[in-house]
């Protein structure tokens, strides 16, 4: 009887797996181009194409769509991942420029080939949901999309040099933004050197919302906000960012220079208790790209 049981028991789990894997595909994807080059400390550009089958309420409360590079199947080792946009409707196609990059703050992913998977799910219950493309599927609703070559370094790299100011690197577990810096005072300042003229650097900043815990967030009189302004010799010549949240910028390095000078000055600063630990803004991704045709 307790044989029967246990046979009876699994197959009902086999018959609920079943029907959870025959759900409709909420979407179906397509990415381009099937096979990339990543080298270090670079990014590269993957077009991601939904096309949506259900309404976006179907999709939970937080729908996001995570785009993990892997070494070896279960094993991530990066992740760049996004909120699924608003403007989300059945039957309409809609095309994504997914930046994939080995951030210069991080250390280099060794040379191989990793596989791109891309999938969706509900960041507030963790609930994946099946997408159609006839992709190989990898993991629960995971789809192998790319291929990623990360080749050995060709030689001479752009490298980073920063003012006193900016405080030692720090690292993370999270394998989207896998290490920062602060600045650590108002102001301070970034050099890139050894580029390719006509390439593009890329960079993201993080400026904090307000008060922390354990210590005082001043702003300067007459401000009613956290404002940032940033001054590059590689234009545009005077860049302010107002307001909290990350912050996504480039600049394009002219003909005729090899580095390019950037001057961060934030009307912001956060103080411990004692003084310690100032820091104003955190500088959580920078890379770049060459110009067409290489260096």
């Amino acid at each position: 009887m307790r044989r029967r049981s246990l046979v009876l028991l699994l197959a009902a789990v086999a018959l609920v797996a079943g029907c959870r894997r025959g759900e409709p595909p909420v979407a179906e994807v397509r990415a381009t181009p099937a096979t990339l080059i990543l080298p270090y400390p670079e990014l590269r550009e993957l077009e991601l194409e939904l096309v949506p089958r259900v309404e976006r309420e179907a999709l939970g409360e937080q729908p996001v769509v995570f785009v993990h590079l892997l070494d070896e199947p279960g094993s991530v080792v990066r992740t760049f991942d996004y909120p699924l946009p608003a403007d989300w409707r059945p039957g309409e196609p809609r095309r994504d420029w997914v930046r994939l990059l080995q951030s210069a703050l991080a250390p280099p992913l060794p040379e191989g080939d990793y596989e791109l998977t891309v999938g969706l799910y509900d960041a507030a219950s963790g609930a994946r949901f099946p997408l159609a493309g006839g992709h190989r599927e990898v993991d629960r609703y995971e789809y192998a999309v790319a291929r990623v070559e990360v080749p050995a370094s060709p030689g001479p790299l752009p490298y980073c040099e920063y003012s006193p100011e900016w405080r030692e690197v720090e690292g993370s577990p999270d394998r989207q933004i896998l290490t920062s810096r602060w600045l650590g005072a108002q102001s301070g300042r970034l050099r890139v050197s050894q580029l390719a003229a006509g390439g593009f650097v890329y960079a993201q900043l993080y400026v904090p919302p307000g008060p922390e815990p354990g210590g005082r967030f001043v702003i300067l009189p007459g401000e009613h906000g956290p404002v940032v302004t940033l001054r590059s010799t590689c234009g545009p010549e005077e860049l302010v960012i107002s307001g909290a949240g990350r912050q996504w910028l480039e600049w394009q390095v002219p003909a005729g220079l090899t580095s390019c000078d950037f001057d961060l000055e934030a009307n912001l600063l956060f103080a411990g208790e004692r003084g310690e630990q100032r820091r104003s803004v955190r500088l959580e991704i920078l890379a770049w790209q060459p110009p067409p045709g290489g260096r």
